[in-house]
């Protein structure tokens, strides 16, 4: 009966200790799982915005630029997806790497999709590359 009685007091101190390291175990992964939420919807949003961008570059790749004089500057009407509201900005410029620009033309397209709130922003450039009209040879 003294064994019994020199132990009273120790459950409970381990019942107290246990509930403790649990409840730490368990707010660190909350922070973990919340963190972990945060990256991926941060992840889907630059990939909407990339390929919004990336759309943009497709169509300037088949633009006829025989006839556009640079710097060329567009922004398409404002695109609205999931009640949240998108901007795209194109600028395409001379990249002032042609080696010979009577015969082709290097054009420098950048393409910013962004949204409108400004908490994301992608930002892509290509180069296109364009056979200039040759005059026909007597």
């Amino acid at each position: 009966m003294a064994g019994i009685r020199s132990q009273q007091g120790y459950i409970l101190v381990e019942v107290i200790l246990a509930t403790v390291i649990v409840s730490v175990a368990l707010v660190a992964f909350a922070a973990m799982f919340i963190s972990a939420t945060h990256a991926t919807v941060s992840g889907a949003e630059y990939t909407v915005l990339t390929n919004l961008a990336q759309e943009q570059i497709e169509s300037m790749k088949v633009k006829d630029w025989s006839t556009e004089n640079l710097p060329y500057t567009y922004d398409p009407p404002t695109l609205i997806l999931n009640d949240i509201h998108y901007t795209r900005h194109i600028v395409a410029i001379d990249s002032g790497r042609d080696p010979d620009p009577t015969k082709q033309r290097i054009i420098q397209v950048t393409v910013k999709a962004a949204r409108t709130d400004a908490q994301a922003a992608v930002t892509l450039v290509t180069y296109v590359i364009r056979e200039m009209p040759q005059s026909g040879s007597p």
